[in-house]
């Protein structure tokens, strides 16, 4: 036994020392598995945003077609007016298909704004043909667009995991902010300043307090992982929910004319691509009928004079690929819902 009697506090730090080598150990294997959880989150995430926009899209689109005159002014008045997707924005980046789609930046606007056109109450009238999309199935979309943080104007939190957020804070992160934090939850926590401070600390009571920050730390990263995985699950059910809402538009919109494609597929997570696929297919075609009431109005606000085979001169002229019959075919639906397209001289 020594009698030097600073033997034992050596012996003390040294062991505290290795303790925090241990959890330090431990910590760094912990974020190398969020940075793999996080991998894998960001591109469920990614799907999911996009058969929400598309399914939104699709809304829209359906409100476009089937509105009366009157009603499809004052709605692309109203799309006028709202603010535009920030540059960078989810519906900016990934929206251009689908505003070629339909040909128009208004649609963008109505995808960063979906939750204020519903509270509007855009969604809740009843549009001529007997054609309506359920309240419902707009609401679980809206709510859905609100939680990934496609909102412009949603509620969906912003970066909550910074520099001191609490576990309960974590816990209580929406999809869209647990996105947008990501990885900064490995610098947030401090992990190797703390091991740091525990390499120079030389007092017992100072090893302590950064050991207990490390545990601190540590807890933190198991609440996150814990917090990715649950939201990842609500993704991956999220994804199936807006497949069956999917097909529920598609049979709304199938009422209005009758779709060439395979759409009406079987939900499951194994189905993504067929259903990414298939709503990519509804916005061309049904898209298309938008671009031709858009064009029909605007050409009629420049020659109110404009007969039937005029317009569809025109029309054939900007979309050479599109035969006269089908043309023809896309003006009969559309006269459904329009006055103004049904009463036009047809010389």
């Amino acid at each position: 036994m020594s009698i030097l009697p600073w033997d034992n506090w050596f012996y003390h730090i040294d062991k505290l020392k290795h303790k925090a080598k241990t959890l330090h150990h431990e910590a760094e294997k912990r974020q190398d598995r969020i940075r793999s959880e996080i991998s894998i989150f960001n591109e469920y995430l990614k799907q999911y945003k996009q058969i929400i926009l598309n399914n939104s899209a699709l809304i829209l689109i359906s409100k476009e077609i089937t509105m009366t005159d009157l009603k499809w002014k004052d709605f692309n008045a109203e799309l006028e007016e709202l603010p535009e997707p920030p540059k960078g924005s989810i519906p900016a980046n990934v929206g251009s298909f689908i505003a070629e789609g339909v040909g128009g930046v208004l649609l963008l606007k109505g995808l960063a704004n979906m939750k204020k056109l519903m509270v509007d109450g855009l969604f809740s009238e009843v549009e001529g043909g007997g054609v309506v999309i359920e309240e419902s199935v707009v609401e679980s979309v809206v709510e859905s667009s609100v939680e990934v943080g496609l909102e412009v104007t949603g509620e969906a939190a912003g970066e909550i995991v910074a520099e001191g957020a609490t576990e309960a804070a974590i816990e209580s992160a929406t999809i869209g902010s647990l996105a947008a934090t990501g990885i900064g939850i490995i610098a947030a926590v401090g992990v190797d300043a703390i091991f740091g401070a525990i390499n120079g600390a030389k007092e017992k009571k100072e090893l302590e307090k950064q050991i207990r920050k490390l545990r601190k730390a540590l807890d933190k990263l198991t609440v996150f992982s814990a917090t990715v995985d649950k939201k990842l699950n609500e993704i991956k059910t999220g994804i199936v929910t807006q497949e069956q809402l999917f097909l529920d538009i598609m049979k709304n919109l199938n009422k209005i004319m009758k779709a060439d494609f395979s759409w009406n597929l079987q939900c499951g997570l194994e189905h993504l691509a067929d259903f990414k696929t298939a709503s990519d297919n509804a916005i061309a075609y049904y898209g298309i009928l938008v671009k031709m009431r858009t064009l029909y109005q605007w050409a009629a606000e420049r020659n109110p004079q404009i007969s039937k085979d005029q317009f569809i001169t025109t029309f054939s002229t900007r979309y050479p690929n599109i035969s006269f019959d089908t043309i023809k075919a896309y003006w009969d639906i559309l006269t459904t819902y329009s006055t103004e397209m049904k009463n036009i001289n047809n010389g």
